[in-house]
């Protein structure tokens, strides 16, 4: 398929090159200036075939504004291929447009592993969940807990497909699932896929990227937490209904899910509710609830009392409508956000065990992660921090093989030995926290270098 656009493409820019009789090759240029009509046909049928893919848009805008430029071109009498110096510029602009198509293609990833994978259509609350189980392919360990996941908003549970099978090799039930309207991609209980919507995709990284400094923006991730804390009491109720109060549960979630589970994790009668819960993974959770807007800025009215002198009144005058004036400009601004909200678990010890699973830039005083280092050392329930120090913040889901080249845009720590596989790390991760909360001494290894903190897990160590 790159082959191809990149063929229907190059040709009409070399056969400038190797015209012989002007006339005859005239009539062939005109023949194969439609060629780059074909590979804007081709290259438009990527995004429903394969989805989105980021490394295609340098192709997709190339071939845009050639065919833009080939059509006024033809309109009026002449082709843009006859000029030498244009052909060999757009053979230059077309190689750099497809060397991140070829160098950041999808990896095949590096182990054979399967899984079981079903697929549950269920509605609760008007609400219409696709629920996918992947059960191990060999007899599972019925001693070791559910992981139920809830999936990113970036990418949705298709972006975790390969965490899911790793943990499934491990022994793992695991449970995500699709929330319709909601989740994008999508995939059905039959196995169609829905297209990501890209509006929303634009929307969900926006909310990721600048919830924690944005007021407008922080107010969408709070309605996205609370969402999420929805789907998360439906779906547990309705797991232990189907599989028991005797199952036990270890829930895992990214971004809002994330944020989600670790209020939940404080909430004294979710808690009481739900026994069978061991604890809580937050993966890349910025915990947007622990921010609220700033304070707007208020004029600075003079203290002066009343004066006789007429020179002091139009003074005090003039110094209020200056600082009215000034405040006002200063609240036109876009709104930002400080962290003073709640806390997980801040007016609650005997809260679920927590672990945060972030990025390695959040070693690097970013400021993003501001509320759950405080979630982390301000509060005193059972709390760990893990980071894999060569991650960014998607490479816990499958981009890293699936899209690398959101891996190069947004790495992890400067300088940090990268991770020969951090999809699998993450599996390994959330794996050893399940050993140590069911007090098992299996541990599964970790390629990259991860940096830990906790609080009140004695003897955690992953």
């Amino acid at each position: 398929m790159q082959a191809v656009i990149i063929f229907f493409l190059a040709v009409p820019f070399f056969s400038s090159f190797t015209r012989r009789s002007y006339r005859r090759g005239r009539r062939a240029q005109e023949g194969l200036a439609w060629l780059p009509l074909l590979a804007l046909g081709i290259t438009i049928g990527i995004y429903p075939a394969y989805g989105f893919r980021p490394e295609c848009l340098p192709i997709m805008l190339f071939v845009l504004t050639v065919n833009v430029i080939n059509l006024f071109s033809m309109h009026s009498g002449n082709i843009f291929y006859d000029y030498k110096p244009l052909a060999l510029f757009g053979l230059v602009f077309l190689t750099a447009a497809a060397l991140p198509m070829f160098i950041f293609s999808p990896r095949s990833y590096p182990r054979d592993i399967t899984a079981s994978v079903s697929v549950h259509r269920v509605e609760l609350f008007n609400r219409e969940y696709f629920i996918r189980v992947y059960e191990p392919a060999e007899n599972g360990n019925p001693d070791l807990p559910v992981i139920v996941l809830v999936p990113p908003e970036i990418g949705s549970a298709v972006s975790a497909d390969i965490v899911c099978t790793e943990l499934s090799g491990q022994g793992y039930t695991v449970v995500t699932y699709f929330r319709t309207g909601f989740d994008t991609p999508l995939i059905d209980e039959n196995g169609r896929k829905r297209l990501v919507s890209p509006v929303k995709l634009l929307q969900y990284w926006r909310i990721f990227n600048m919830a924690a400094s944005r007021s407008s923006l922080n107010e969408m991730g709070k309605s996205l937490e609370a969402e999420r804390r929805i789907d998360i009491v439906f779906l547990l109720y309705h797991l232990t209904d189907v599989l028991g109060k005797d199952r036990q549960f270890l829930l895992a979630g990214y971004g809002a899910g994330g944020s989600a589970l670790a209020y939940l994790a404080g909430d004294q009668i979710f808690v009481s509710l739900y026994e069978n819960v061991l604890g809580v993974i937050a993966i890349e959770s910025r915990l947007w609830s622990a921010f609220q807007d700033e304070p707007r800025h208020e004029s600075q009215r003079p203290v002066e009392g009343w004066s006789r002198s007429i020179t002091m009144r139009i003074g005090n005058w003039f110094r209020d409508s200056w600082s009215v004036f000034t405040a006002h400009l200063l609240n036109l601004g876009p709104r930002k956000v400080v962290r003073t909200g709640p806390l997980p678990a801040e007016n609650f010890d005997n809260g679920l065990p927590v672990l945060y699973l972030v990025s390695g830039r959040a070693l690097e005083n970013n400021q993003s992660y501001q509320a759950v280092f405080d979630a982390l050392r301000a509060v005193s329930a059972s709390t760990a921090l893990a980071a894999i120090e060569s991650a960014g913040p998607l490479d816990y889901q499958d981009f890293p093989f699936t899209h690398p080249i959101i891996s190069f845009v947004l790495p992890g720590m400067k300088n940090s030995r990268k991770s020969t596989n951090p999809v699998n790390d993450t599996a390994a991760i959330i794996s050893n926290f399940a050993s140590y909360l069911i007090g098992s001494s299996s541990r599964q290894d970790i390629n990259g270098r991860v940096y830990v903190e906790s609080r009140g897990l004695p003897g955690f160590r992953l």
